[in-house]
C-alpha cells in the first residue's frame, strides 16, 4: 500500500510541476503578444477597421497555435467580417513574435481578446 501511495504522489506531484510549467508558459506567450499591442492598435487604424464595421471600439479574438520552434502555425481571428488589409496586417504582426520554444512535436494554443476603440 505504502509502495502505490508514495508513487500516486510522485505522480501527481509530476501532474502539477508540468501544470505549472506549462502555465508559466502560457503566460510568457500571452506576454509576446501583448507587447504587441500598439502594433495590433494599429493595424485596426490603418486598416480603417472602426468605419469598415461601423462602430468606435471593437473587440477582436484572436487564436494562435504555436508549434515547437516558437512560430505561428494557425492563425485565426473571431468570425466578423473584417478587412482584408485588417487580417493581413494582424497575421504580420503575429507572425514576427519570438515566442519560447517548446518541447518537440507540443503545440501551445493561446487565445486573446483585444479591445480597439477609435
Amino acid at each position: 500500500f505504502m509502495k502505490v501511495l508514495a508513487l500516486l504522489l510522485l505522480v501527481s506531484c509530476s501532474t502539477f510541476e508540468k501544470r505549472d510549467q506549462a502555465r508559466d508558459l502560457q503566460s510568457k506567450m500571452l506576454r509576446a503578444l501583448n507587447e504587441k499591442s500598439p502594433e495590433f492598435a494599429n493595424c485596426a487604424k490603418e486598416s480603417d477597421l472602426f468605419t469598415a464595421l461601423g462602430n468606435d471600439r471593437i473587440r477582436v479574438v484572436l487564436d494562435l497555435d504555436i508549434n515547437a520552434k516558437g512560430q505561428v502555425e494557425k492563425f485565426k481571428i473571431d468570425n466578423q467580417q473584417y478587412p482584408r488589409k485588417f487580417v493581413d496586417c494582424m497575421f504580420a504582426v503575429a507572425d514576427i513574435i519570438i515566442f519560447p520554444k517548446l518541447e518537440s512535436d507540443q503545440v501551445v494554443e493561446l487565445t486573446q481578446p483585444f479591445i480597439f476603440s477609435k
